[in-house]
Parts: C-alpha cells; sequence; structure tokens
C-alpha cells in the first residue's frame, strides 16, 4: 500500500492500484483520483489514474496535473520526474 499522505494529496485521491507502464518496465503502483473532488490546490505527479464518468486520464511517472481557473485539467509531460 502507498502512503497517500506521502504526497500532499487531500480528498480527491480515493485509492490505489498497480497500473502497466512499459516505459517503467511492468507493472508500477499509482494513485486513483476523483476528478469530481480536485479542486485548485491539488497538484497531482504521476504515476496516477484521474477518473470520472466521461473519460479516464492516465499520468505517466513525472507528470503533472492542475486544474485551471476554468476548472480543466491542465497536465505538465515530465514536469515531476527528477532530472
Amino acid at each position: 500500500k502507498l502512503n497517500l499522505n506521502q504526497y500532499g494529496w487531500g480528498g480527491c485521491v480515493v485509492g490505489d492500484r498497480e497500473s502497466y507502464s512499459p516505459e517503467d518496465g511492468g507493472m508500477i503502483p499509482c494513485q486513483i483520483v476523483d476528478r469530481y473532488r480536485m479542486t485548485a490546490a491539488d497538484r497531482i505527479v504521476g504515476p496516477a489514474v484521474i477518473e470520472e464518468r466521461e473519460s479516464t486520464t492516465v499520468l505517466l511517472p513525472g507528470d503533472v496535473a492542475t486544474l485551471s481557473t476554468a476548472g480543466h485539467l491542465v497536465i505538465e509531460i515530465n514536469k515531476g520526474r527528477p532530472a
């Protein structure tokens, strides 16, 4: 089990599970995020799966998702991956 608090994530993280990542050589643990619980203060660092009724968004390790002021997901690719 992952420590959900180590990422500083609030109530939008609803669990964790393994996800296949060929870039990382197989199955890796990832956070499961409820898109409807996200707030402008949340900064989601992948690996993560952001779930909502209309779609599912996959964040690879190092990708970072935030919300715009209009409530849209903004994803920065490899922003959180160490250099």
